[in-house]
Order: C-alpha cells, then sequence, then structure tokens
C-alpha cells in the first residue's frame, strides 16, 4: 500500500469516525434543547403558582390587619363604656358577649399566636415593644412561606434551563468544527502534493480529536450565573417594603383610636395589656 493509499484510508477513516459524531452531536442538541424548553415550562409553571401563593398571603395579611383594627375598635369602645373594666397586670381576657369577643374569636389561627405574644409585649407601656403584631415572629403566613419556596424552584428551573442551553449551543459548535474536519479530509484527497495531503490530514485529525473531546467532556456550566439569589432577594425586598408601610399606617390608625377614650391617658386604657 503506497502512500497516497494510506493517506485516503485515514481520510476515510476521519469522515466517517466524523459523520457518526455530528449525528451524535446534532442528537445531543437537540435533547439539551428539549431539557431547556421543559425547564424555562416549569420554571414557568413554579412563578405562577408562586405569584398565586403570593397574592393569598397578601390577602390573608389584609383580613388580619382588618380584623385587628376591628378588634381594637371595639376594645377602645368597650373600655370607653365600661362594658369591660381589666385590672392592670392581669392577662387579657375578653369578656363574653362583647364585639371584642366576637372579632377575636375569629381572627385567623395563623394570627392569633402573633397577637397573643404581641400583647405579652406591653406594645402600649413598652416603647421597646414592637409596634404591631405583624412583626412578631410567631406571624407567619404559610402560605407566603410556600410561595417563596416556589419562586426558589423557579429559579432552580431557569438555572437549569441556561445550563441546557449553553450544553446545546457546545454541540452546535463542535458539529460544525467536524463538519471542518470532514471538509479538510475530503480536500486531502485532491491534493497533489503528499505533504500538503499529510497536511491536511493532521489538520483534520487536530480538529476531529478537539471536536470529539469537547463533545463527549461537555457538562456546561451557567455562563450567565445564578438568577435564583437575585430574584428572590428582589421579591422579597418589595415585601418587606409594603409590608412596612402596611405597618406604620396600621399603628397610626391604632393609636388615634385609643387616643379616642375620652378622660382616659392612653396608658391607662389599656392597662389590660400588662
Amino acid at each position: 500500500m503506497g502512500a497516497r493509499d494510506r493517506f485516503e484510508l485515514v481520510a476515510t477513516i476521519i469522515m466517517a469516525a466524523a459523520a457518526i459524531l455530528t449525528a451524535w452531536a446534532a442528537f445531543q442538541s437537540a435533547k439539551w434543547s428539549g431539557i431547556q424548553a421543559i425547564e424555562f415550562a416549569s420554571g414557568n409553571a413554579a412563578r405562577i403558582e408562586s405569584t398565586r401563593l403570593d397574592t393569598t398571603a397578601g390577602q390573608q395579611a389584609s383580613i388580619d390587619v382588618d380584623v385587628f383594627l376591628a378588634w381594637v375598635g371595639a376594645v377602645a369602645e368597650e373600655l370607653h363604656e365600661g362594658d369591660i373594666s381589666p385590672e392592670p397586670g392581669e392577662p387579657y381576657h375578653p369578656a363574653e358577649g362583647t364585639l371584642s369577643a366576637f372579632y377575636l374569636e375569629r381572627m385567623r389561627p395563623e394570627f392569633r399566636p402573633a397577637l397573643d405574644a404581641w400583647i405579652g409585649t406591653e406594645p402600649l407601656v413598652d416603647e421597646d415593644a414592637p409596634r404591631t403584631p405583624f412583626e412578631m415572629e410567631e406571624y407567619v403566613l404559610a402560605a407566603a412561606v410556600a410561595a417563596e419556596q416556589k419562586l426558589m424552584e423557579a429559579g432552580e428551573h431557569t438555572d437549569k434551563a441556561l445550563i441546557a442551553n449553553q450544553n446545546s449551543d457546545n454541540h452546535v459548535l463542535t458539529a460544525v468544527a467536524l463538519a471542518l474536519a470532514i471538509f479538510f479530509a475530503g480536500v486531502s484527497s485532491k491534493l497533489e502534493s503528499l505533504r500538503n495531503r499529510q497536511l491536511a490530514i493532521v489538520l483534520s485529525a487536530a480538529i476531529f480529536l478537539g471536536a470529539g473531546v469537547v463533545s463527549m467532556g461537555v457538562r456546561g456550566s451557567n455562563p450567565v450565573g445564578s438568577t435564583r439569589d437575585w430574584i428572590s432577594r428582589h421579591d422579597v425586598a418589595k415585601r418587606f417594603a409594603m409590608l412596612d408601610r402596611e405597618c406604620l399606617h396600621l399603628m397610626n390608625e391604632v393609636e388615634h383610636r385609643f387616643q379616642l377614650c375620652a378622660g382616659e391617658p392612653l396608658e391607662q386604657s389599656c392597662a389590660f395589656f400588662d
């Protein structure tokens, strides 16, 4: 077998192997594209569910605020009318049949622990006490926690989709490189000079080996960086800002209503909180 025949044999082997690897790279690219679509869809579904849960949590918080304000107003009115007369230093217990008892019985179970803990801090006597029950650690909305978890899940799906997209692009680039390897291997058989044939074969083999190593080793990493933490921080910051505004308005309303208790200082009229 002469040198030309050996070159042609090597070129044929390279072209056959490159063709197989090109098909494999195309298959992998399509596979990663499918994973990308699935992850993006899962992320969108999780984000929609997070929005629904967050809306539910907001509605529940609004209910808690409204019932709390109504309860505070009822207690202040009953103190003013003399319907209740709690002793200073004693824990608060609503009188049966009163409007304050009616509101207290209808507070949501998630809110009652926070209210009880807030009353125990003597908020209208101790200046360092939290301004509202909504600042207490005991006030936890299950819907808000679930919404945050769904938001984190959406971020994870987005990261996986970006990784899949990068993997798909890597396989496409591998297929392009393999096409170049096939081109140089095919051209080598048309060259008259053995030196030129040898150069074309070597170049084709180098491109083929490089593309093969890269293609086999593609696992990918997210070049854009993690979006999960940014999404989470951004969403939490907005919710905390809204909660802060609501709490400020709420406390102003509470203080205003208590100050309507005619003829009694604010601390005495609310001594039942001690």
